[in-house]
């Protein structure tokens, strides 16, 4: 099951990833876009909720969504202040990249469980950790694509010496 839903997402959500790495406000717009419907789709397959759960459980899921999206936006933000400047980057800049990806993490992990609450009393405990394991495995999937083609410190000056 692992398999197929790491095909769909890759599939779906990475086609534009990489443009994450420019600046431009247009790239942060592409990539929230790709959350959006075909996303939707993947979580509604993946949950499986009949008509009254399914009836509940969107429009928590909508202003969830919503919210995800702020933050993913600070995120993204956040990256290509690291990708624009990490050749001369200093340790003030540094240490404020890392401060803002500590708070955007500690931001995402409060919304999600207060998701988790309003979801557990609609459609129950288990749907609720049901989307929230899917929710995290995407999240982590886009962390790792993203991750794969942002540079770390000094590889430019390592591969210059080779």
């Amino acid at each position: 099951m692992k398999k197929f839903f790491s095909t769909v997402i890759v599939g779906l959500i990475f086609g534009s990833i990489t443009q994450a790495q420019s600046t431009n406000p247009n790239d942060l717009e592409i990539i929230q876009s790709v959350f959006g419907k075909d996303k939707k789709e993947l979580i509604d397959v993946y949950m499986g909720l009949n008509n009254d759960a399914a009836s509940a459980f969107w429009p928590i899921y909508d202003e969830y969504e919503a919210k995800r999206k702020e933050l993913v936006k600070e995120r993204l933000i956040n990256l290509a202040q690291y990708i624009d400047g990490y050749s001369t980057l200093t340790n003030d800049g540094a240490a404020n990249i890392v401060k803002q990806s500590f708070k955007n993490e500690k931001n995402i992990a409060k919304l999600h469980k207060k998701y988790f609450c309003k979801m557990k009393k609609t459609v129950g405990a288990l749907n609720a950790t049901k989307f929230l394991q899917m929710e995290t495995y995407i999240q982590k999937m886009v962390e790792l694509e993203l991750m794969d083609d942002i540079p770390f410190i000094g590889e430019m000056e390592e591969l210059k010496k080779q």
